[in-house]
């Protein structure tokens, strides 16, 4: 032991040893987690048709580094099919997967549901709820995140349109296909009033496609097949399908009418 002073001297009394700072609060930092929900990969919007088996990717994002998210039930989900009571869905069930990623900023959940993976959802109009808490209960939002979506089985594709038209500068194409599959293989052709084609733009070309409704990647600029600069003027234009079981019929749209047998037209005014 260390050795005592001799000169010291023993404490009289041990009332200003404390220090009382009563009422005492200390404040809430934590921030609510952030939530984000995808259907395929996309963010849809409300009413938008989907795969009869999609993937419902569901992130919810804490920066509290002291207690990270650990388990499924930071989330709650409903699916309402149509105008049926809403279910709750089995966030530890079989169509359910689950991971958990934890980094210096916090932690980041993972949920995926499948709720097509054992049959597919059958045609309608459904709902889904979603919200999400962290560790000291903190909500995602006030109110739950809600969406909409529609579920077509039979294989279907629109009349492909080209937007804007009149094309002024560029022009991407407007689709939508519905079903469990895409096609194959598709190509727009785009032909003078004569029927010669001068430009064919195939499927790989038009970026990523999707169920559901499609604006490509893909911007046409009313040029050829060797780039050059087409002259400004009405051309015919037409879109073929590698479907040789005859699989997809045709979607009917409002907008069928500026079709006939199955030819548009578009304008170049540059």
């Amino acid at each position: 032991t260390a050795p005592t002073d001799p000169k010291a001297l023993p404490e009289l009394t041990h009332a200003n040893n404390e220090l009382n700072l009563l009422p005492f609060k200390v404040a809430d930092t934590s921030v609510p987690p952030v939530l984000d929900v995808a259907f395929d990969g996309r963010h849809i919007l409300n009413g938008e048709i989907v795969s009869p088996r999609p993937v419902v990717s569901l992130q919810l994002t804490d920066t509290d580094r002291l207690r990270p998210l650990a388990d499924a039930s930071a989330f709650t989900v409903y699916l309402q099919a149509g105008n049926a009571p809403a279910t709750a869905v089995n966030v530890l069930g079989p169509d359910v997967t689950f991971r958990v990623e934890t980094t210096p900023a916090g932690s980041t959940a993972y949920l995926e549901y499948h709720p097509g993976r054992t049959n597919p959802l059958p045609d309608g109009i459904y709902t889904l709820r979603v919200q999400g808490r962290n560790a000291s209960n903190a909500s995602a939002a006030a109110q739950e995140f809600q969406v909409k979506f529609t579920v077509v089985n039979a294989s279907q594709i629109t009349n492909v349109y080209p937007y804007p038209n009149p094309v002024t500068s560029k022009a991407r194409f407007v689709f939508t296909v519905t079903g469990q599959e895409l096609p194959r293989n598709m190509k727009i052709q785009i032909m003078t009033l004569t029927g010669r084609v001068v430009r064919e733009i195939f499927m790989g070309e038009l970026g990523n496609i999707h169920l559901g409704n499609n604006l490509t990647d893909f911007a046409w600029d009313g040029t050829d097949q060797y780039g050059d600069r087409l002259a400004n003027g009405t051309y015919l234009y037409r879109v073929a399908l590698d479907d040789p079981n005859g699989q997809f019929g045709h979607r009917d749209t409002a907008g069928d009418k500026a079709f006939k047998n199955d030819w548009g037209k578009l304008v170049l005014m540059r």
